[in-house]
């Protein structure tokens, strides 16, 4: 059984983004977990100011407790320039990797069949961003920064109108080459 696990922000913030994503995986049989800060027992517009170790120990539990075959968090830009979301990438990314390295010594250890956990960021592309906030859709700051979007040519995967980055693949970091094509999966 593959299992799917969301580390986000907020309680609505998967829904909000990667909706169509999670319903796909669910109906296609996937187990879906979703840990999310705030109901870690943090504040809503606080997680900026945690000290290391305080967001990342227990998103990398919930992996070790899961052991779930992909992980997806926000991109670097948090999508909206939100610290919260900024946070949990960081603290996602660096439990993915701890995770990644004790999943690897454990399938060493006890000669068991590698599984390679992904790890994805749900981003926007910057012609997105870009035409919105052209045409008025979106503002042109938000969280007091402009919009930023992640370069078109760093996007690894489309499902339906939802992008990612594919940025870990077991202990690898993965990045686009010239002769990648975007996938429709993850």
């Amino acid at each position: 059984m593959r299992k799917l696990l969301l580390v986000f922000a907020h309680p609505d913030d998967e829904s909000s983004v990667i909706g169509g994503t999670v319903a796909k995986y669910a109906k296609a049989g996937w187990v879906i977990e979703r840990l999310c800060a705030t109901d870690l027992g943090h504040a809503e517009g606080k997680l900026s100011a945690l000290t290391p170790g305080t967001l990342e120990d227990p998103i990398f539990r919930a992996m070790e407790t899961g052991i779930p075959n992909v992980v997806i968090t926000f991109d670097k830009t948090g999508i909206n320039n939100d610290p919260d979301h900024i946070k949990t990438c960081y603290g996602a990314t660096y439990a993915f990797q701890k995770y990644a390295s004790w999943l690897e010594g454990l399938q060493k250890k006890f000669r068991v069949k590698k599984i390679e956990p992904k790890l994805y960021y749900v981003c926007m592309p910057e012609s997105t961003i870009t035409r919105a906030v052209r045409d008025g859709q979106l503002p042109k700051v938000s969280f007091g920064k402009p919009w930023r979007g992640v370069p078109d040519d760093e996007i690894t995967t489309i499902i339906g109108k939802e992008y990612f980055i594919l940025r870990r693949e077991g202990t690898k970091e993965h990045f686009m080459g010239k002769n990648d094509r975007i996938r429709d999966r993850l």
